[in-house]
């Protein structure tokens, strides 16, 4: 069975610490690619005969270069060489899952947050009237864990691939407003994204995208709210670009 290396700063330079991925001196990329292309050949459960010459071919390093990588893997305890083949040991499969779980974090990370770009533009003023309604204000507060400045920041999208993103958020779960009845009028739910709003100079400010399910305004116009006056805090005119980031749940 494969042991874990010496931990960061142990004599030789041990990298692997158990439980945790340490790139150091004896780990390079190159030897990661080396344990990926000994998994590519049958080697996580099996051992593959596969010459120096063979990875030297397949990795584009020399012969020389390829053979100690197999030695230092194997003193590492990640690899295992028996009768000319070589397999990766229980830590080296260990490592591989690590690496794949850490990528595969990034690209879902990625995944769960859209970006949009926009301008400055002046909306209809309904913004204030709204979110200084009770109801609603609770509830924002409630979800959102600030109390809404009363007013929106909005912006006309810059692009399609912004636009897009919008109608992205709107087919996606957000944080849920209900809608209620007061003075027999019926007043409409929306759905809130967390985000960050980044202006001018590279200020940025804590906010949400907030969607109603009924607005006036068309698929180009984005509304966003804050716990501040968001004009004042990124010092922003009209026509300025505001770039948004925006989680989705």
């Amino acid at each position: 069975m494969g042991q874990c290396a010496a931990p960061l700063g142990a004599q030789g330079g041990g990298i692997l610490n158990c439980g945790e991925i340490f790139i150091g001196e004896s780990m390079k990329s190159g030897k990661i690619m080396m344990l990926l292309e000994i998994a590519k050949r049958g080697g996580l459960q099996n051992s593959v005969r596969a010459t120096t010459g063979s990875f030297s071919s397949a990795l584009k390093i020399s012969q020389q270069t390829a053979s100690r990588w197999l030695a230092e893997l194997s003193s590492e305890g990640l690899v295992d060489r028996k009768n000319r083949g070589v397999m990766l040991t229980e830590s080296g499969r260990a490592m591989l899952e690590r690496i794949r779980k850490e990528i595969s974090s990034l690209f879902q990370a990625s995944a769960r947050q859209v970006r949009l770009a926009g301008r400055v533009v002046s909306g209809m003023h309904e913004g204030r009237f709204y979110l200084s309604i009770p109801e609603y204000e609770e509830q924002i507060a409630s979800a959102l864990g600030f109390e809404v400045f009363p007013g929106t920041l909005n912006l006309r999208l810059e692009s399609a691939a912004s636009i897009a993103a919008k109608r992205q958020l709107m087919t996606s779960n957000g944080i849920e407003i209900r809608g209620f009845r007061k003075n027999g009028r019926m007043l409409g739910g929306a759905k809130l994204y967390r985000g960050r709003i980044f202006g001018g100079k590279k200020a940025a400010a804590i906010g949400a995208v907030i969607i109603p399910y009924k607005s006036h305004y068309g698929a180009e116009v984005l509304e966003l709210i804050s716990p501040e006056n968001l004009r004042k805090k990124l010092r922003l005119r009209n026509l300025d670009l505001v770039e948004v980031t925006a989680d989705i749940r």
